[in-house]
């Protein structure tokens, strides 16, 4: 029984590790803005699931029920901060030549978090290699 609270526990253990570990490594390789925002959101999440695990497993409370609410609220909150990220950088950098920059807003607005993934992906790559040509 014993090995099993073991494995549990470095299960649980072990996201927090990636996140933190990963935002880290983010922070220190990039430097746009969008990913350094993204990478201190995965490190404050990693520190948060460390946290409640820690707190959960000295009190002798199951830590799962807690954990799931905090990347919950963690992945909706860097979502969200990743869809304003996204649509200010194509309201403030796109052309004005034609309709791209409507387009675009529209896309983000109306689909969301895939809308600003597929700008952020396909589009703003095309955008900075212009510029910088």
């Amino acid at each position: 029984m014993a090995a099993l609270g073991v494995l549990i526990f470095t299960g649980l253990l072990a996201p927090g590790i990636v996140l933190i570990v990963g935002g880290v490594l983010g922070v220190r390789r990039s430097r746009d803005v969008m990913k350094r925002l993204l990478s201190w959101i995965a490190i404050v999440l990693g520190v948060a699931i460390e946290i409640v695990l820690v707190i959960d497993l000295a009190t002798h409370r199951a830590p799962w029920n807690v954990l799931g609410v905090v990347a919950a609220v963690g992945l909706a909150l860097a979502a969200f901060i990743f869809w304003v990220m996204v649509l200010a950088d194509c309201l403030m950098n796109e052309t004005r030549e034609g309709n791209e920059r409507l387009v675009w807003a529209l896309v983000i607005v109306f689909t969301s978090v895939v809308g600003a993934g597929l700008y952020y992906g396909l589009r703003r790559p095309k955008r900075v290699a212009e510029l910088t040509a």
